[in-house]
């Protein structure tokens, strides 16, 4: 038996932004005539300790290196579709796969989810010459952004299609509501890490503050590391801002989507981004977005258009954005407007599967 498409799906848990649109490629395409997925599913994995090795771990990529090879064996697949690891130590055990696949005369479509990839910038000359004859060994790339895809091919990596990422988002979403009354609203959705900048976040906040500019600062997502949180809380603690700040902790379902609907505007001062889902799920219901310039991110939003964009994570710069926002309604209305129309034209979930379809199953392009 031969089918035309292998899916390599790394599913949730952690519930990152690949792991979220790997499950509903998942569910577009198992069942699919010609098409097989082979979910690669970690149980004790998650978004505090991703990318850390453990016995546990090698116990699950041994089985799931099995079961591919059993997969391989069984339907020889003219097309394998994966999402390779950033880092060295994923990059290379997935890269294992790459090969299995080239040796049994299958084309590799491969996916480099972020903007940063240390295989590449490896002190091991080894390691570097083995990173780029693997990803010159695959048919196409995915990647979030021209820039990123550009600056790959300044490496000599050839075959980058920019394929945007697309999410659905909870009811009946349109342009956000005004505020109730407690200054500008400022959601920030993601890991609670230092390179997602919710430690500059909470500075900015606490310069409103002194500012005397009222506001009020909703996060949800998982923390990187306890100390973090204790971290966080202390700052927040002692900059007089506990009133102001809420930390929710990981909200999922209709709890999520009520944050969105009650804030004002999105803040995501990342100092590295691959083309985040919380920003399409921001423009989805409407709201500007604060931004750092990086990755993917300028090849979403437009600086004045539908969001501000930032040239650094200094809370100075971060506290003016939003002290711009909150000032006025109608800008932000604007804004909103902008995005959400965006959003309807290039980031539902809808098109995004659309463009998959086109690019792994039916092999035109992703159009």
């Amino acid at each position: 038996m031969r089918i035309g498409t292998l899916l390599l799906l790394k599913t949730p848990p952690p519930w990152g932004g690949g792991e979220v649109c790997a499950l509903r490629m998942k569910e577009r395409f198992e069942g699919r005539e010609g098409v097989r997925v082979l979910e690669l599913r970690s149980r004790s994995r998650s978004r505090a300790n991703q990318g850390r090795a453990s016995a546990s771990k090698v116990a699950e990529q041994a089985l799931d290196f099995s079961r591919y090879l059993a997969c391989m064996a069984r339907f020889r697949p003219r097309r394998v579709y994966l999402n390779l690891g950033q880092g060295t130590g994923p990059f290379l055990r997935d890269s294992a796969y790459v090969a299995v696949a080239r040796a049994l005369g299958a084309r590799v479509c491969a996916e480099l989810a972020g903007e940063r990839f240390g295989v590449l910038d490896s002190p091991s000359r080894i390691v570097r010459a083995h990173a780029s004859r693997t990803l010159r060994g695959i048919e196409s790339v995915r990647v979030l952004g021209e820039g990123i895809g550009k600056r790959l091919e300044e490496r000599g990596i050839s075959g980058c299609e920019v394929i945007d990422n697309g999410v659905r988002v909870g009811g009946e979403a349109e342009v956000a509501a005004d505020g109730d009354g407690d200054g500008v609203r400022v959601l920030f959705v993601g890991l609670h890490a230092p390179s997602k900048g919710l430690d500059a976040l909470v500075r900015a906040c606490a310069l409103l503050r002194e500012r005397g500019l009222p506001f009020a600062l909703d996060t949800a997502g998982e923390w990187a590391s306890e100390g973090f949180r204790l971290e966080m809380e202390r700052l927040v603690a002692e900059r007089g801002i506990g009133d102001r700040v809420r930390f929710h902790g990981r909200v999922v379902g209709e709890p999520k989507w009520d944050l969105f609907r009650r804030a004002d505007v999105l803040a995501l001062p990342s100092e590295s981004e691959g083309q985040p889902l919380v920003l399409l799920e921001a423009m989805g219901f409407g709201l500007p977005v604060i931004a750092t310039a990086v990755g993917g991110i300028p090849d979403v939003v437009e600086h004045g258009v539908d969001g501000l964009l930032l040239g650094s994570r200094d809370p100075e710069e971060l506290a003016d954005a939003i002290a711009r926002l909150g000032a006025s309604e109608e800008e932000r209305r604007r804004m909103g407007e902008a995005a959400r129309r965006k959003y309807l034209e290039r980031f539902t979930e809808d098109a995004f599967l659309d463009r998959m379809e086109r690019w792994l199953v039916d092999g035109s392009g992703p159009g």
